[in-house]
């Protein structure tokens, strides 16, 4: 009687199996569905399968996860925080999302409700768990770190995070890299490194020759003109009325 009961229990979790794997194939589904609605904004839409995935499990992460992006995006970022601080307690290995997103978001929450020195804890997490190879992510995950270390006040670590940047960055952030080392030397008084950046962001976004840097659209030239004439100005400005020669 016991081997019996033995043999129908392996029978029922070989059912069980198979139901749960469909389960998670399913959720995965709505998750990369999810994905691509919010590529088009249809934020709306994204809700509802969200709504749909809690009411089938509370504690599902990647729908948590996506609830929080969702409210980020709504500048919510208080009720942000606290669905990604759930989706990171609730991440498993299946989960869609791996946990090198999941800390960069919660490190981009917490930024922004200026919480600076945690979001240095979050955004190092991320780092340690991004690939050695995934340089697109690790240049946006010092970019943003070494804009936290700014308003710290700790101008050696943000000058680290930001070279380090510029060296992984594959093009898609070397313009704002070299905007942000212009802003921290102009506010540490190092003006000939203010006039080196502002020369490299004039040969790679203001002029016509870019050499490899992919042409910027109009609106990124306007941007980047805006912040050479001010870094520009105000180093010149400082020459003027002090003995510096630039």
């Amino acid at each position: 009687m016991k081997r019996i009961f033995t043999l129908i229990a392996v029978a029922l979790a070989a059912v069980a199996m198979p139901a749960e794997a469909q389960k998670i194939k399913r959720a995965n589904e709505a998750i990369s569905r999810a994905n691509e609605l919010i590529i088009e904004s249809r934020f709306e839409e994204v809700n509802t399968i969200v709504d749909s995935l809690l009411a089938i499990d509370p504690n599902y992460s990647d729908a948590l996860y996506l609830r929080s992006c969702l409210l980020m995006e709504d500048d919510n970022y208080a009720d942000a925080l606290d669905y990604c601080n759930l989706a990171i307690e609730y991440h498993t290995r299946k989960s869609f999302y791996d946990s090198k997103s999941t800390y960069f978001t919660r490190g981009n929450l917490k930024a922004l409700l200026g919480k600076y020195n945690d979001a240095i804890t979050d955004f190092s997490q991320a780092l340690e768990l991004t690939p050695k190879k995934d340089n697109t992510h690790r240049t946006k995950v010092l970019f943003n770190r070494s804009g936290c270390y700014f308003y710290e006040g700790d101008y050696a670590n943000t000058e680290r995070d930001l070279l380090d940047a510029f060296n992984y960055d594959d093009g898609t952030k070397f313009g704002d890299i070299l905007a942000s080392l212009g802003d921290l030397y102009l506010k540490i008084g190092d003006y000939q490194r203010v006039i080196k950046c502002s020369d490299m962001l004039l040969d790679a976004y203001i002029y016509p020759a870019y050499g490899s840097i992919a042409t910027p659209h109009r609106h990124g030239r306007q941007k980047y003109r805006q912040i050479y004439d001010a870094h520009r100005h105000g180093s010149y400005m400082h020459a003027q009325n002090s003995d510096t020669l630039l």
